[in-house]
């Protein structure tokens, strides 16, 4: 197990820095004083405080669930069984990359 997780975060630090990527760090962006930032713009702490519920219910819930290993399914899919070329296994990393990256950030505005 430790060396599937290892084997998972090697793979998306050599992707990352290979290429131009959104990390959590750059989705609703958090500064000191709990500032979030979306689009350039401050957003108020009754939009915060809504934002931090609905993460904590979504990533919970049984959709977030389904969603989540049904996109992981079909990227694994594409990229070992039916995957033809390099792009084929490229974007179903890019993919598995994405989730990862909404999943963790889902967790982090849970804890805001």
């Amino acid at each position: 197990m430790i060396k599937k997780w290892l084997q998972k975060r090697l793979i998306n630090w050599i992707v990352s820095g290979l290429f131009n990527t959104i990390g959590t760090e750059d989705i609703l962006e958090e500064k000191p004083g709990g500032i979030v930032m979306y689009q350039g713009t401050e957003m108020g702490g009754e939009t915060i405080s809504q934002l931090k519920h609905d993460a904590k219910v979504f990533s919970e819930s049984v959709l977030w669930e389904v969603l989540s290993n049904e996109v992981k399914y079909l990227s694994n899919l594409r990229m070992f069984e039916r995957g033809k070329n390099e792009e084929d296994l490229l974007m179903g990393k890019a993919f598995l990359y994405a989730l990862e990256v909404i999943d963790r950030k889902l967790k982090e505005l849970a804890k805001l």
